[in-house]
């Protein structure tokens, strides 16, 4: 029985991956600081995880409608401000 190989990621892949992360975990860090709150992120459900499961596959969320679509109970204005990180993201290393 032959182990299915891990697709190998190019480093600037894991280089924007890594980029987009960040930049999502400080929208995030925002968002939750305006609840003060200590349980922000179970608020807003923006959390580390969510950043990195984004980040995994950022170019495939183009707009707030398919981040609402994966993820419905997030708030339309997070969507909308998840959309624009990325947009940023992507028109700079355009």
């Amino acid at each position: 029985m032959e182990v299915p190989r891990k697709k190998k990621v190019s480093k600037k892949v894991k280089k924007d991956c890594d980029n987009v992360s960040y930049l999502l975990n400080q929208y995030f860090q925002y968002e939750n600081a305006k609840l003060s709150s200590p349980f922000a992120s179970s608020e807003t459900l923006l959390s580390h995880s969510l950043a990195t499961e984004i980040a995994a596959e950022y170019a495939r969320f183009n707009n707030a409608d398919v981040i609402q679509n994966e993820y419905p109970n997030l708030k339309a204005e997070y969507c909308a401000g998840i959309t624009a990180v990325l947009a940023a993201y992507l028109h700079k290393s355009a």
